[in-house]
């Protein structure tokens, strides 16, 4: 057993696991958007909640967005044809949200359960903007002199920023 002592100086790791899978839950999206599409009071409740960069599938937030503003319009949003055509012209049919999508959203959706997708959607999207507040923050820790006061000061809006449910710009 060699007593000899290391003559490198221990540091942190330099990467982080950013190639790990994001948090989030597809089942509560669904939940979410096949809520809305089942009830046009859970989109009332869903749009005061929760906005469509919430979603971690880019395509459920454009989704989300669309019944929102569908349903500010005073738009049907209950009915698969008028719902269709109407994605249809939002491009979100071209994207891959046609009629098996939103078959497999209603049927993955109880309405009595929104609160409980709601919640989840939000907790997943306030985790994933931490993860990235705090991955940025590592980032500039690790430059050569970084301003410590700038980059804690910029944590501290951040995280603030998360905690209130503000869109906030990580920079």
């Amino acid at each position: 057993m060699s007593t000899e002592v290391s003559k490198q100086p221990r540091r942190p790791e330099q990467r982080l696991p950013l190639d790990a899978i994001p948090p989030h839950d597809m089942a509560m999206e669904r939940g979410v958007i096949g809520a809305m599409i089942l009830e046009p009071t859970a989109i009332e409740y869903a749009s005061i909640r929760l906005k469509g960069s919430d979603f971690y599938d880019s395509l459920f937030g454009d989704v989300f967005d669309a019944l929102s503003v569908l349903h500010e319009m005073g738009q049907p949003t209950t009915d698969v044809k008028l719902l269709l055509s109407s994605f249809k012209r939002y491009g979100l049919v071209d994207e891959g949200f046609g009629s098996a999508e939103i078959a497999k959203c209603v049927n993955d959706s109880i309405v009595a359960n929104l609160e409980f997708y709601v919640g989840e959607v939000a907790r997943f999207s306030r985790h994933r903007q931490l993860m990235l507040a705090m991955t940025r923050a590592y980032s500039k820790l690790t430059a050569p002199q970084p301003d410590l006061d700038a980059i804690a000061e910029s944590v501290v809006k951040s995280v603030s920023g998360i905690q209130a449910g503000d869109t906030i710009e990580i920079v």
